[in-house]
């Protein structure tokens, strides 16, 4: 049955080449007007140009004979030019016969205008007929008597076969319906897709009763499709269409599918598709010119759904956001056919072996390119891209765009000319294109070059000023003078269509503004009074704008009092919503400048509801809402249901508007649809205003967060999904957090603060708390107590924020490094709360009022963790040396009692905050080289380590493991607790038990590798073996050479009999690290986590000793005294970042090269 099958499927490729080689013989000729059954046709008449397909393929006394080579079909054949066809009695005595028999019901003169046109061929210039078809006609003295068959020679008059006759009719008849077809349904695309809009548009027109409206949207048209999302994307990925627009989507996606399936038959005979192939590869070759015409269509439709000056916009009530969703709908539609219809043609081809040719053409590669193009702009412009790279997203969506146009056009015209009409469907989404950008350019020009004034708002907002530029709704404003992409532009809704004359003139920005582009959080304080200090004046027609500047283009605006400014408007109000008396306008932060001009127009009662992160946007914007009856939020929740249902309970007609954050538009329209359902007198409609491209959306698109104002350090304005409040009446966060800590109270479940502070509040409470805590013993007094003073105090509160936001983003990566750290722009969040908590805590000191030591100590523990995890080693040795400073204040030194000052908790939590600074010390002299402050423990730092000395036999690589673990821990111990004698360069002074201990730590290690050795030979050498083997050679070498230089005094080139050593663990490393690529460095963590306690690398400690190969690397590149291994560490640390914990290798190769250039190391 397989070879049955494969045989058919040969029969059916073999007869779709053959029809592609008898089109490929028609396919130049005069340009047609129009689409093949609309302007153009093919083979009318159809009894006409049977007749000459039938004698064509016979050789005249006058064509020339040739060999044709190339496999089965090589042999003799022969060429007839249009000059022969014109001027061979016998072609055109045999033409005219058959003519005159077979067309009796076609008039003369198209009988003649054919004859005249295609006797010779259908090139533009071709000789005409030396005598025309009545001529011909009156020269047939006498009825032929031969038949001739196609492909015999032709030397006399002759009859045409009935079967010759019948499978070329059949062949060219169908063939044409087809095409036919093809275009119209192509026309039915392009007609629904546009009319269907417009004409549900116009049911608006129609007064139904209000009542009967709102259910209809509640059911049908405005919930989402599924779930309760609908403007915040589903995983980040694509965006959950209302019902309404779901619908329109199914038909696009049903039409489509119906249309490339349907109507498709054969007949037989049939010369280009012999019978003993079937009918299949004839409706293969059907199939694929469906799917290229349909993809053309498609075109058209997505270029018209796409531009901001779209007809279809002036025509409906449909939204831009509408239109572009089903402009990426249609764009999988059409790239699907695109694919399909290309790769039938190169399995029909790859399959007779005639790809090779073919593919070398120009229809074939142009061909090629627009499929490519369409392939590739899908997956540049999904959500995640868009969201990230907008600008760029731009510039190759267009560039790609433009080659698709392109490539689909020099496509036809290198297949075919301009013969069948193909390139109509390109010529028209050039039009639609076309028009959108001349619309831009006419209103860039309207306006011309203008000047805008920026005006400082407060540190997140600026107002722009443009003079004599008239408008409303919202603007396109472009900043040439900003960047070298001039065409990149930005849409504003218009605050302002008057100013003031005191609003014209230049603005400077306030001293000591914050720059929020590094902070990434707005301060408490607003710079209201440029917008305050007005003077009565007369008013000049202009534009104003609020923008918020966060980032990108925007946050250039800062910097500038007045700059160039190219103003795009104006496009208004898209809706007219003067038939409702009532409208309710909820607003999240500058989505209040969507909302403004329906306030302003609207004649009935208008309300506003307005949330806010900061009260100085309201007060900016208090002007412009003058007479508005409003309701402000500032940095609290607003109760959306509640807020409807006291509005929608009074009977009125009601319009909702909401412009502002995705989850805040997704609550009103849940909440909407879920009164519509179910009240009988609720009478609504719901109109939401917002930019659909992601970068232009006024707040965006997440949970429990909007996404996009997390990534770009936005704080949500005006929304917050859940607020965590302190007890009622108070601030628990801003009073006396700064007196002595009595007694650890039970931990609040709730946190005062944003959403965003919450949530980075507990992922440090159960995630990140843990790891770090965890990786000390001891230290549940120091823990409880931060926990609770976060909840009691703003330096805490901030700080465990600030690190609960980088955390996650660590934790959650393992991968994340720093090169890509500084690339996640929600980390601004980070920075800010770290920033808060520093101001905060400087405040609290100089302020001279009593505050607790045990909340100097852990905020600079906090400092510190945070700097590491950020790689400034620099600010986390300034607070390390700072907490130093407070422990020798208040613990004696002479081994007396702990006494506190000023007094506080339990001497507890001063003595595991010792324990816990000295262990920060050991880490910081050890790995990063840094002097330390030799604080005496006054615990146990090693965890429990020499609780048990392993044995020096090993019987596993767990042995070998532990045992590595315990001289690791031990040696850096020794090593902290003896740099002070170091520092004094005095061997002789040394006590013997000292040394003595020395030399004992050196024997056991020098042991260790011994033991190793015996183990190896004991057990399968596998990959994951050796590549734990080398990680445990790495870090006993580093360890090794770590306390044989403790003790030796300065002056002395310890480090350089170490030079092979440091050497080796290089080599170890180069064996271990490459090659440098993701999975290697998954790979590494694994086994890294292994040799660790056998722990999976999710729970690799975020803080702690682990034995992995960045810490031996920094090591070689910090104290090597050869430079070519120095920076060869430093390049195995680069070459693909990884993160083992907190130790990043990026943060410790700039480490260790800032040191390598700033030693001598010729002095070494």
């Amino acid at each position: 049955m397989a070879c049955l099958s494969g045989v058919r499927i040969s029969i059916i490729l073999a007869a779709c080449l053959h029809a592609i080689r008898v089109l490929s013989m028609v396919s130049t000729g005069r340009d047609g007007h129009g689409l093949i059954g609309y302007g153009i046709s093919m083979y009318q008449p159809l009894c006409a140009y049977t007749c000459r397909d039938v004698l064509s393929g016979s050789m005249l006394d006058c064509s020339e004979h040739m060999h044709m080579s190339g496999g089965m079909h090589g042999g003799m054949g022969s060429s007839t030019s249009p000059e022969c066809y014109a001027t061979d009695d016998a072609f055109l005595g045999s033409l005219a016969y058959c003519i005159s028999t077979k067309c009796h019901n076609v008039p003369v003169w198209q009988l003649e205008k054919y004859w005249t046109m295609n006797v010779a061929g259908k090139q533009p210039d071709q000789p005409l007929p030396k005598a025309t078809y009545e001529e011909a006609v009156a020269n047939i003295t006498a009825t032929p008597k031969d038949t001739v068959v196609k492909g015999d020679d032709l030397n006399k008059t002759m009859i045409v076969s009935d079967e010759d006759y019948q499978a070329s009719f059949n062949a060219q008849g169908l063939f044409e319906k087809m095409e036919k077809r093809h275009e119209t349904y192509g026309i039915v695309l392009v007609v629904s897709g546009s009319a269907i809009p417009i004409a549900f548009s116009f049911l608006r027109l129609i007064p139904f009763p209000v009542t009967y409206v709102t259910k209809f949207n509640a059911w049908f048209v405005d919930p989402p499709a599924f779930g309760s999302r609908h403007k915040t994307p589903i995983a980040g990925l694509f965006h959950v269409p209302t019902r309404g627009q779901a619908v329109f989507i199914v038909y696009l996606v049903s039409i489509n599918v119906i249309l490339s399936a349907a109507g498709f038959h054969s007949v037989q005979p049939n010369s280009w598709y012999p019978s003993a192939s079937g009918s299949e590869g004839e409706i293969i070759s059907y199939l694929s010119n469906r799917f290229g015409v349909l993809s053309f269509a498609n075109l058209v439709i997505l270029f018209l759904y796409a531009g901001r000056n779209n007809v279809l916009l002036w025509l409906t009530n449909w939204s831009h956001g509408t239109f572009l969703l089903l402009h990426r709908w249609v764009a999988w539609i059409a790239t699907l056919q695109a694919v399909l219809h290309s790769a039938i043609y190169l399995e029909i081809y790859l399959h007779n072996g005639t790809h090779a040719t073919e593919s070398k053409l120009p229809y074939w590669i142009w061909g090629i390119v627009a499929t490519l193009c369409m392939s590739i702009l899908l997956p540049a412009s999904i959500l995640p891209v868009r969201a990230r790279m907008y600008e760029f997203f731009l510039a190759w969506h267009a560039l790609l765009s433009i080659f698709v146009l392109a490539g689909c056009y020099w496509h036809i015209l290198a297949r075919f000319n301009r013969q069948w009409g193909y390139e109509n469907w390109i010529y028209a989404a050039i039009a639609v294109w076309a028009f959108d950008r001349a619309m831009r350019l006419a209103r860039l020009a309207r306006n011309g070059v203008k000047t805008a004034r920026v005006t400082l708002v407060d540190e997140d907002y600026v107002q722009v000023n443009v003079e004599n530029v008239s408008g409303s709704g919202h603007a396109y404003l472009y900043f040439p003078t900003l960047t070298w992409r001039v065409w990149e532009n930005h849409p504003f809704s218009v605050v302002s269509t008057v100013l003031a004359a005191s609003e014209t003139g230049p603005s400077k920005l306030k001293d000591g503004t914050t720059d929020l582009e590094k902070l990434g959080s707005s301060t408490d304080g607003s710079d209201s009074d440029s917008l305050e200090r007005r003077h009565q004046a007369s008013a000049k027609i202009g534009l104003t704008f609020l923008l918020r500047t966060k980032s990108g283009l925007t946050k250039q605006l800062r910097n500038h009092v007045s700059m160039p400014v190219l103003v795009e408007s104006a496009y208004g109000p898209h809706e007219d919503l003067s038939g409702y008396p009532l409208l309710v306008c909820i607003a999240g932060g500058v989505g209040i400048t969507a909302c403004l001009p329906y306030l302003r127009a609207h004649p009935g009662v208008a309300k506003l509801f307005w949330g806010a992160h900061g009260q100085g946007i309201i007060d900016a914007m208090a002007p412009a809402l003058g007479g508005v009856e409003m309701e402000t939020y500032v940095a609290r929740r607003m109760h959306i249901a509640g807020i409807l249902q006291k509005e929608l309970s009074q009977g009125i007609s009601t319009v909702v508007l909401v412009s502002g954050p995705s989850e805040m538009a997704d609550e009103v329209r849940c909440v909407i649809g879920g009164l519509g359902r179910q009240s009988k007198a609720i009478q609504v409609k719901l109109v939401e205003e917002a930019f659909s491209w992601i970068r232009r959306v006024k707040c965006d698109e997440g949970k429990p967060n909007c996404t996009q104002c997390s990534k770009t350090g936005r704080v949500c304005d005006g929304y917050e999904k859940a607020v965590f409040h302190a007890r009622p009446g108070k601030d628990r966060a801003s009073h006396s957090a700064y007196l002595p800590v009595r007694t650890l109270q039970v931990l609040p479940h709730r946190l005062a603060g944003s959403n965003e502070e919450a949530r980075s509040f507990e992922f440090f409470q159960h995630e990140l708390g843990p790891a770090v805590f965890g990786a000390f013993d001891k230290l549940a007094v120091v823990r409880q107590l931060t926990m609770q003073l976060s909840c009691t105090d703003n330096t805490i509160k901030h700080a465990v924020v600030a690190l609960g936001s980088i955390g996650e983003h660590l934790m959650k990566d393992r991968s994340l490094t720093m090169k890509t750290l500084y690339q996640e722009k929600s980390l601004r969040f980070a920075h800010a709360q770290n920033t808060k908590a520093i101001r905060q805590l400087r405040k609290q000191l100089e302020s001279g009022n009593d505050h607790s030591v045990e909340l100097t100590l852990i905020s600079c523990f906090l400092f510190i963790i945070f700097d590491f995890f950020f790689g400034d080693d620099v600010s986390s040795h300034t607070h390390l040396k700072a907490g130093f400073k407070i422990l020798k204040g208040c613990l004696p030194l002479d081994g007396g009692d702990i006494t506190l000052r000023p007094p506080s908790i339990e001497n507890a939590a001063i003595s595991e905050l010792a324990n816990l600074f000295t262990i920060m010390d050991l880490h910081a002299a050890i790995w990063l080289g840094i002097s330390s402050f030799q604080l005496p423990p006054l615990t146990d730092v090693s965890n429990g380590i020499f609780a048990s000395r392993p044995s020096d036999c090993f019987q596993s690589l767990e042995d070998a493991c532990h045992s590595l673990g315990f001289h690791m821990m031990r040696t850096h111990v020794f090593h902290h607790s003896l740099v002070a004698y170091e520092s004094r360069a005095r061997l002789g002074g040394m006590p013997f038990h000292i040394l003595a201990r020395k030399e004992e730590y050196l024997f056991s290690l020098r042991t260790w590798s011994p033991a190793l050795d015996t183990l190896l030979k004991t057990i399968p050498l596998t990959v994951e073996t050796a590549r734990r083997v080398a990680l445990m050679r790495m870090v006993h070498l580093s360890t090794f050479i770590n306390l044989s230089t403790l003790l030796q005094p300065f002056g002395i080139n310890k480090y350089y009999q170490y030079t092979s050593d440091f050497g080796q663990i290089v080599d170890l490393a180069k064996a271990l690290l490459r090659p440098a690529s993701t999975e290697n460095r998954a790979e590494l963590l694994r086994i890294i986590a292994i040799n660790n306690a056998e722990r999976g690398p999710k729970n690799l400690p975020m803080f702690a000793f682990v034995a992995g190969a960045i810490q031996p690397l920094h090591m070689v590149a910090d104290k090597c005294c050869d430079t070519r291994i120095c920076y060869e560490a430093i390049g195995l640390l680069e070459e693909e970042p990884w993160r083992e914990g907190a130790w990043d290798s990026t943060v410790m190769a700039n480490i260790a090269r800032r040191k390598l250039q700033e030693r001598n190391v010729g002095a070494c």
